[in-house]
């Protein structure tokens, strides 16, 4: 199953694009860093809860986090290491001044289709023509490579904070940024702030964005005000996200929280603790607690905003993510 392949292939220290690109753009200047966005509350959500809607909010609440996993940590994170080493070890022609590298589109880079880069200092543009298979090898990043087909353009900025530890902060942009795998295809239009530390026995990613848009199981969905924070060891990976989301499922404002992050133990799919709550108008809500199983979730209505969940039901994480989700949650 599409949902599964992609949360499989994306725990545990995500191999692809740009941890591997921080390591090469930070090596002329240090500092800077991303804030997260505040204002929005579970007051301002609009979409009306019932029975019949409340798998697709389930969905809609997790899929960011899916992305967030597979895009930014898998995609980005590896790029992004990639610059962050080169520019802390500097311009490879100390003549140079770290000046812009702009070479044009070329089919060089590619299996297919072409690519387009632009390195300046703590900066990079990609720009990829339906490129398959990009292969890029820089003085400054390093060797960035990506098993897949891209379209459109991502732009790394990279700060440097540490010269000992893969430790850095950047701005990712992408604009119809279009990537397809193994997993799938997904597309991302917006900039986000990211804060990655990556030590000898654990990562820690966070990932703030005012607005952002993406798409990803033929649905598109719009963020407001969107955080995602991870920390992933040997033992176990967590996570917890919180902002708005509107949806082409749906279409007013609904508000997520994790106020207990979702954990998942190293090699499995499903987290097994935790706890997410999805709010609506006039305070409707959904409670998600995946089950110790690491199979199943159990999903808790309650529709009047009175104490306690009126309704309640159980199914698998497959059931509910997969390609043919269960229709309504009923007793």
């Amino acid at each position: 199953m599409e949902k599964t392949q992609a949360r499989s292939s994306i725990h545990w220290k995500s191999s692809s694009f740009v941890v591997a690109l921080a390591a090469g753009l930070i090596a002329a200047c240090g500092g800077g860093g991303g804030g997260g966005s505040a204002g929005l509350t579970r007051a301002d959500a609009t979409v009306v809860i019932d029975q019949n809607n409340a798998i697709d909010l389930v969905r809609n609440a997790e899929d960011p986090s899916t992305f967030a996993e597979r895009i930014i940590l898998g995609l980005i994170v590896n790029a992004a290491a990639v610059s962050s080493a080169s520019v802390m070890a500097g311009p490879a022609n100390a003549d140079d001044g770290g000046a812009l590298v702009a070479t044009a589109a070329s089919a060089e880079y590619c299996n297919g289709g072409e690519a387009d880069v632009n390195e300046s200092g703590q900066m990079v543009i990609f720009t990829f023509f339906n490129c398959q298979d990009f292969n890029y090898v820089s003085a400054n990043l390093g060797t960035v490579q990506f098993a897949g087909t891209l379209d459109g353009t991502l732009r790394i900025d990279v700060s440097a904070l540490s010269s000992s530890e893969t430790d850095f902060q950047a701005t990712i942009t992408m604009t119809s940024l279009s990537i397809t795998d193994a997993s799938g295809t997904a597309w991302g239009n917006g900039s986000l702030e990211l804060d990655y530390l990556e030590t000898a026995s654990r990562t820690i990613a966070d990932i703030t964005t005012s607005a952002f848009d993406f798409e990803i199981d033929s649905a598109t969905r719009s963020l407001t005000a969107y955080s995602y924070f991870q920390v992933a060891d040997a033992i176990e990976q967590s996570e917890e996200s919180d902002g708005g989301i509107t949806s082409s499922d749906f279409d007013f404002l609904a508000y997520f929280e994790t106020p207990e992050p979702f954990v998942t133990a190293a090699g499995n799919i499903w987290p097994t603790a935790g706890r997410r709550v999805i709010y609506g108008a006039n305070q409707a809500r959904i409670r998600v607690t995946p089950q110790s199983d690491g199979l199943n979730a159990l999903i808790e209505l309650d529709l009047d905003a009175t104490v306690g969940f009126e309704t309640s039901c159980t199914y698998s994480w497959e059931e509910l993510l997969g390609n043919n989700p269960i229709i309504a949650c009923a007793d």
